[in-house]
């Protein structure tokens, strides 16, 4: 698992507007999220929706807004509050939709609303649900906000009493001109705040900035709604995410910077909205070609007036600048402000494009049109002074911008101060930085918001050693995310509750004295599930009737209960409990116990559980297993790479979720829970030897062995010549108490190259460099741990699913060898095939290979950490 990964709490809504500079970082922050486990939708406008393809894990919400177009040339404030008053019906209806949905029973819900779609948070008041707002524009762009509202109230903009260039009085260094809406009518002013005077006080605020790069502006900020504020950005640096562009990026432009020098290119593009007239686009062509500099110019179509794409330019202008130019419709401008050819950024100084510009250490030329942009150009070059800005739109000065940037020496302070902001915005993002802090603290604030109703996780572990590793090993990684875990357990080999002092331990009557593995299996199954059952009744409704005695609301139970103790399923299906089933066999395994006659390649007859057992055990099994219950969902300490077809065909059987979530003991650290104790004196010794010399041979925690076989065992490794650690059970052979088993003359032989201890800490043996082969039953944990080490395998399986893994590792994986004929010469063989014949090597390659791909897997965006993933978002919404 992520160092954390993905705790899902409360189900969190965000609304996204239909503008491009406000949907992109309102899905980067989904992203976010996401990332950390929340469950996210997403309520949307129909026009210029965001395409679900790019977010397949979100719901996406689609809101009635009764609209064709956003037209820039008309009036902003109308179109806003169309918009409100049209989607906020259909918000209302979502909503109410999800919170009455049976599968999202008691859990909560979070609203987080762009501030140009406030209607979301009246939603959310009427619905009594939280709300927060996610701001996509400046810090410092609000108090201008608030001061341009001030001013309004005051009549100064209609009395004219000022010049458009004096400084405004308390929010230096901004002038009058700089304001929001400055250059729009008096009426869109009025509308303006009219309508924004319908937002309601929000829980939270998020911003997208960086606290180093707006700090006076966050505390005002602070000041003013008195609720949290978080600092987020930039949230393109904080999590990658598919494009949002409404247009498609011409990524040919990178070839071509890919053949420029360092730093001699000045990108041009004025975002997704800005119109500009004809005259001033042909001032601005022939400032770049005056200047002698190489640009990249995106001229979106349409942002010209009266002209479809580059009918505007002047005549001569394509001859004067074809071999340093290059015109796009759109670029992809993250990457092409990460390329080390550009140099300068003539831009309109949006927020993103600003952000994305010194996060990159590029310096700026500010042409700002409307809204929040002149605030921001005046940041860039008056305050944080890694840009000039043009006010005056006439070919003379723009060629000496473009100079004063790329080639003057005021251009290389520019750049360096802009390197070291971009520095500083990399410690902000890392691990401990401001805005990873703020993203974490938002995180906390959103699990105290859900965390008092989530569920409580019961699992059940039988009294086998091979299944209580790998059941608390999952319920180790379920607490790491903030899930309150209880360990149902027999009293015969229970956990040891010191190693886990957080779970909460219920012990199950089993009135069974011990496990006798030469008897009948499924006769102590049939007893162990028999006994438990009143016990485990009796836990869980103690559990649901504690809180409502203590007066609080009751908080759902979801029980995981491994396959031998399906007696859980069924008290969870009484009491109207989730219940999901844990198998810590092979998917393989299960399918072998379906069918006494194998319907499909590579399993035999002798391969098949039980096919040793008596026909009557075989009866009494199928009697005793047809007793299991339907799960809601089934998890497998699995990998999904290893058993593909076999967990689609589960999935086809059982109708329900199948969540791979293995090797969990490479997913969570644990605490050892053997029953023995472990020998760490052989990793000592194993420190000694040389490189893939040693094989290790160990057959777990319940074979019992005939003193003959093991007598062939012996030599067989004395004939090899190999180093060997070899771990014998107390116990394990039939008639013995420990090693009085080996022949005379065996220790004398193999002194020097070989460790016999009682017990070995098996996962760091098959980590050590030393090691280069496993003699195993082949249990399922034994199996995975080999494989999930690059360490070929000796298969030696005695019971129950162990015909199963050894056929798959040696015939299916072709990463060990079965050995069928026990005898000390074909022992020693075995042991020269692995060890060191070029058919070993060949299957340590192979192996070695699967072992990078377990990696793989367990790591974010893996197939098994997304389905931890999705597993923590099921608990969560039963």
């Amino acid at each position: 698992m992520e160092e954390d990964g993905g705790r899902r709490w409360p189900l969190v809504v965000l609304t996204s507007s239909p503008f491009h500079g406000h949907m992109t970082p309102t899905l980067q922050l989904a992203t976010a999220l996401h990332a950390l486990g929340f469950t996210i939708a997403i309520a949307h406008a129909q026009l210029n929706p965001p395409d679900p393809s790019n977010h397949p894990d979100f719901i996406f919400l689609p809101l009635s807004d009764n609209l064709s177009a956003i037209d820039a040339s008309s009036s902003f404030t109308g179109f806003i509050q169309t918009l409100n008053t049209n989607c906020r019906p259909s918000l209302h209806q979502h909503l109410i939709r999800l919170m009455s949905e049976e599968s999202r029973g008691d859990k909560s819900m979070v609203i987080i609303y762009d501030y140009l779609m406030f209607f979301a948070g009246a939603v959310a008041m009427d619905l009594n649900l939280t709300s927060i707002i996610f701001r996509s524009s400046s810090a410092t762009y609000f108090p201008a906000f608030l001061v341009r509202r001030q001013l309004h109230q005051q009549a100064r903009f209609l009395e004219q009493d000022f010049a458009m260039q004096d400084m405004v009085p308390d929010l230096h260094p901004l002038r009058y001109k700089d304001l929001p809406f400055s250059k729009s009518p008096i009426e869109d002013w009025h509308q303006l705040v009219a309508i924004f005077s319908q937002q309601r006080n929000p829980c939270a605020v998020i911003w997208n900035t960086v606290k180093f790069l707006e700090h006076e502006a966050l505390s005002q900020i602070h000041q003013h709604y008195q609720v949290p504020v978080f600092a987020v950005g930039p949230l393109h640096k904080i999590t990658p995410s598919p494009p949002t562009s409404f247009l498609e990026a011409d990524t040919s432009c990178i070839s071509w910077l890919d053949k420029q020098a360092p730093k001699s290119v000045i990108y041009v593009s004025f975002g997704s909205l800005v119109t500009l007239d004809v005259k001033v686009l042909a001032e601005m062509a022939w400032g770049l070609a005056n200047s002698n500099q190489r640009f990249l110019w995106a001229v979106r179509p349409g942002s010209v007036s009266d002209a479809e794409w580059t009918e505007f330019f002047p005549e001569g202008f394509r001859e004067e600048t074809r071999e340093r130019s290059l015109i796009v419709k759109w670029a992809p401008q993250k990457e092409v402000l990460a390329h080390s050819a550009v140099g300068g950024f003539w831009s309109h100084c949006g927020w993103n494009s600003t952000l994305e510009s010194i996060s990159e250490g590029v310096p700026m030329i500010c042409q700002p049109f409307n809204v929040d942009q002149g605030v921001n150009a005046r940041y860039v070059s008056y305050v944080w002074k890694i840009g000039v800005e043009l006010e005056v739109l006439e070919r003379g000065e723009m060629e000496s911008m473009i100079r004063r940037v790329m080639v003057n020496e005021e251009g290389k302070e520019m750049r360096m101060r802009a390197g070291e902001m971009s520095e500083m915005v990399k410690d902000a993002v890392q691990n401990g930085g401001s805005s990873h802090e703020s993203l974490e603290g938002r995180e906390r604030e959103m699990e105290e918001e859900g965390r008092r109703r989530w569920p409580l996780v019961v699992l059940t572990v039988p009294p086998f050693h091979g299944h209580m590793t790998p059941t608390l090993q999952l319920a180790t990684a379920l607490h790491a995310k903030g899930f309150s875990i209880a360990i149902a357990h027999c009293k015969l080999n229970p956990p040891d509750p010191s190693n886990h002092p957080n779970f909460i331990f219920l012990p199950l009557s089993d009135n069974l004295s011990a496990i006798d593995s030469s008897s009948s299996f499924t006769r102590f199954i049939s007893d162990l599930n028999t006994n438990c059952r009143p016990s485990f009744h009796q836990h869980l409704t103690r559990l649901m009737s504690e809180d409502q005695r203590q007066g609080e609301k009751s908080k759902s139970v979801v029980i995981i209960y491994d396959h031998l103790m399906f007696f859980a399923g069924s008290v969870a299906m009484d009491l109207n409990l989730v219940g999901i089933l844990f198998r810590s066999c092979s998917a393989a395994y299960f399918w072998a116990c379906l069918d006494m006659i194998p319907d499909h390649h590579p399993l035999r007859y002798k391969d098949l559980p039980y096919c040793k057992s008596p026909i009557e055990d075989w009866n009494q099994r199928v009697a005793i297993f047809s007793q299991e219950p339907r799960p809601s969902a089934i998890i497998c300490n699995t990998v999904q790479f290893l058993e593909h077809e076999l967990l689609y065909q589960t999935h086809e059987h059982h109708q329900v979720p199948i969540f791979a979530v293995g090797p969990l003991h490479k997913v969570t650290p644990s605490p050892p829970i053997s029953f023995l104790e472990e020998d760490t004196s052989c990793i000592r010794w194993l420190d000694k030897r040389a490189p893939k010399s040693v094989i290790y041979v160990s057959f777990g925690s319940l074979a019992t062995l005939d003193a003959k076989v093991m007598i062939e065992m012996a030599w067989g490794l004395a004939k090899s010549n190999q180093p060997f650690l070899w771990a014998v059970r107390p116990g394990s052979v039939c008639d013995f108490e420990w090693t009085e088993f080996l022949p005379e003359g065996f220790r004398e032989e193999t002194d020097g190259r070989g460790v016999i201890v009682k017990w070995a800490p098996q996962k760091e043996v098959l980590a050590h460099w030393a090691v280069g082969g496993f003699w195993s039953h082949c249990g399922w944990n034994s199996t995975l741990e080999s494989i999930s080490e690059g360490v070929p395998l000796i298969c030696q399986p005695f019971i129950v699913d162990q015909m199963v893994n050894a056929r798959y590792v040696s015939y299916v994986w072709k990463i060990g060898l079965e050995l069928e004929v026990l005898e000390r010469g074909e022992m020693e063989n075995m042991v020269k095939r692995v060890m060191v014949d070029e058919e070993g090597k060949e299957m340590r390659l192979k192996v070695g290979e699967m072992k990078e791909m377990v990696k793989k897997a367990v790591q974010n965006d893996g197939s098994s950490h997304d389905s931890l993933q999705g597993l923590f978002g099921l608990i969560l919404s039963s």
